[in-house]
């Protein structure tokens, strides 16, 4: 089925593999010209696997929401890791999981947290913004989990651990690696 979509030119067996090897510079401005060359989607190719980039906010939507069966071979590999949650089922198991789940994040559920999830972004945007005014360099990675954490301690258990301010040595933080 992705055999049908825009793809840009690519090597006959490598496809897109040896343009994106490396994620520097120079490939960001391809994928940036590349998402201005195509107005929704389009393939890149590594070997004989495809990997869909949408740019658009409908076709991604149109693509979540086909419920057309996954490629089997893929799943069975990744299932050790993905159990049989929404990602990796077919069918009746796939409807009945995301109907349950589309409920869950519906937006006026959603938009009651809104408050919380800038209160938390503020803080991470705050820290981010003392270090770059220090002129250091610094790893995003620690600090998105963090922030992850503490807007799920408040939003699903009503619980302000405030680990982004205290950091890797809150005893929560500490006992959840």
């Amino acid at each position: 089925a992705l055999k049908k979509f825009p793809s840009p030119p690519g090597h006959w067996f490598f496809g897109h593999i040896l343009q994106l090897r490396r994620l520097d510079e120079e490939c960001v401005q391809m994928l940036e010209k590349r998402v201005v060359s195509y107005d929704t989607c389009f393939v890149h190719w590594y070997s004989i696997l495809p990997g869909l980039a949408c740019n658009n906010a409908e076709a991604i939507k149109t693509v979540i929401k086909a419920s057309s069966p996954k490629g089997n071979w893929f799943y069975n590999l990744a299932r050790p890791w993905l159990g049989h949650g929404l990602l990796a089922v077919n069918d009746q198991r796939w409807s009945r999981n995301r109907r349950l789940l589309t409920s869950a994040f519906h937006y006026d559920i959603l938009k009651t947290y809104i408050q919380v999830y800038n209160d938390c972004v503020d803080i991470t945007i705050d820290k981010w913004n003392s270090l770059t005014d220090q002129g250091e360099s610094f790893n995003i990675y620690d600090d998105l989990k963090l922030l992850t954490l503490d807007t799920i301690m408040q939003t699903a258990f009503s619980l302000n651990l405030n680990c982004q301010t205290s950091g890797k040595n809150h005893p929560y933080v500490l006992a959840s690696r």
